[in-house]
């Protein structure tokens, strides 16, 4: 509901959005009930505004009849890095997958059959399609135009590309940014096969308004709204945490063996553990 209360308000103070995004931090079907439920209120309340969802493709298949129920048909996103298991084991440390955790190629070879699995799906339901790429100089850059090949004969309707962005304290971060000569000359590449998307920007998960110009106050908008209780349940007193040593919560879930559960004592304010 906090989606459905912050885009009221956002559409008050910015009245010509059309296009509502799903775009993280996360994928949205590490949690597929949240993310399909907030879709059904949001279209509920916003029936013209166009969804745009971006995925990893990973958890993707299973939900694919309900998106087109819901009233989905443009944008799904999914994005493929790479066609070559070896490229992918060096862009993905892991992949959870069917509640196990697969490493190093592995990984790539389970992502990748997922990712490809639903482009015909998706297309059966009429949906569209966009692949993204985030171009890795020295990495997947001399692979893009075998990836739009591939995906274009699967049935994907357009493919952006887009640079990657060098992150302190990554395993990235020493990779120099692509040039524009270079993306230029990748979207010149592949569109040989599919549609490059030439208007579709790097954003954050966060941002709102016109392309290339954020408005900031939506920005501090969605922190107020995020934080918002709505149907709080009396009866949920219970947390499970990941952690090292059962101190700190410092353990992706994702990589964690046990969690531990604690109990929170309404009436004197502390934890348990249980």
């Amino acid at each position: 509901m906090q989606s459905v209360h912050y885009l009221k308000a956002l559409t008050e103070k910015i009245p010509n959005i059309s296009v509502i995004g799903i775009a993280g931090p996360g994928d949205p079907f590490a949690n597929p009930e949240e993310t399909l439920n907030t879709m059904k209120m949001v279209k509920q309340v916003f029936p013209d505004k166009i969804f745009c969802l971006l995925t990893n493709g990973l958890d993707l298949a299973p939900y694919i009849d309900e998106l087109a129920e819901i009233g989905v048909s443009s944008h799904i996103t999914i994005t493929i890095n790479s066609l070559r298991l070896e490229t992918l084991a060096q862009m993905y440390l892991w992949v959870r997958f069917n509640r196990r955790v697969y490493r190093g190629e592995e990984a790539g070879k389970v992502l990748l059959e997922q990712q490809l699995k639903c482009i015909p799906l998706l297309k059966e339901k009429e949906i569209v399609v966009k692949i993204n790429t985030v171009i890795c100089p020295g990495i997947n850059d001399d692979e893009v135009e075998e990836t739009a090949q591939k995906v274009a004969s699967l049935g994907a309707d357009t493919m952006n590309c887009i640079p990657m962005y060098p992150t302190e304290n990554t395993e990235f971060e020493r990779l120099p940014e692509p040039s524009k000569e270079m993306m230029k000359g990748i979207k010149a590449a592949i569109s040989k096969y599919i549609q490059p998307m030439a208007h579709c920007a790097r954003c954050r998960a966060d941002a709102a308004g016109l392309l290339g110009h954020d408005n900031t106050d939506a920005m501090d908008m969605i922190g107020q709204f995020s934080t918002m209780v709505v149907n709080r349940s009396e009866g949920r007193t219970r947390v499970a945490v990941a952690s090292n040593e059962g101190l700190l919560v410092n353990l992706h879930l994702g990589e964690a063996r046990k969690v531990y559960v604690e109990e929170w004592n309404v009436g004197k304010n502390w934890l348990r553990r249980l």
